[in-house]
């Protein structure tokens, strides 16, 4: 099986937060081929670039917290019922990570944020990243070490991926009206936010 030319993928990663919380970060791609990618060789991009953009905050992510699993699919428009559905699995992978925070944990739902923007000022794409430590940030406004790392995570997450042969996956957003806009650039909020988030019925 093959994901083709021009197709949306979308990438569920989830983390444990406590052993007692779980948490998933969406991830969308569009991929830009002349000719069909394998499920296995999609799949192992967007589990690297998950653990690459994790990989960039990790010391500010307490060790007792875990990246656990990736879930991909096809991610297809339905003109009939004008929404986004879930297509063909792709695949399912085990994720790692290396957290090494050891100070005290902040409570869970506190998160860093950024937020990627497309040529669509009303589309935009925004990832919480939880499981904090408290030297994450002080009376809510995040530290230098911490944003330096938040921003290495955003540059990752915008940076295209190279499946090779010509072919890659980049960054979209997928909006209200069938169209997945590619995501330009990105901003890092100074201030600690939150990672409860959802849109209920809108798979985001």
């Amino acid at each position: 099986m093959a994901v083709q030319p021009n197709d949306i993928v979308k990438a569920v990663a989830s983390m444990t937060i406590g052993d007692e919380v779980t948490t998933q970060s969406v991830w969308y791609y569009w991929l830009d081929s002349a000719a069909e990618v394998a499920y296995a060789t999609v799949l192992a991009a967007l589990l690297t670039k998950v653990e690459a953009v994790y990989e960039d905050i990790k010391s500010y992510i307490h060790q007792s917290n875990a990246l656990t699993s990736i879930v991909a699919n096809i991610w297809e428009w339905d003109a009939g019922e004008g929404k986004w559905l879930t297509g063909p699995l792709i695949g399912v992978d085990t994720l790692t990570d290396a957290f090494e925070g050891t100070d005290d944990a902040m409570p869970n739902a506190v998160a860093g944020v950024m937020t990627g923007f497309s040529s669509d000022v009303n589309t935009r794409s925004r990832k919480s990243f939880g499981g904090l430590i408290e030297t994450f940030a002080t009376e809510n406004e995040i530290l230098g070490g911490p944003l330096a790392a938040m921003t290495a995570a955003l540059t990752e997450w915008l940076t295209i991926i190279d499946l090779g042969g010509g072919d890659a996956l980049f960054p979209v957003v997928p909006d209200r009206t069938g169209v997945a806009r590619v995501i330009l650039y990105g901003l890092v909020s100074g201030l600690s936010g939150t990672q409860r988030q959802r849109k209920p019925g809108e798979g985001i």
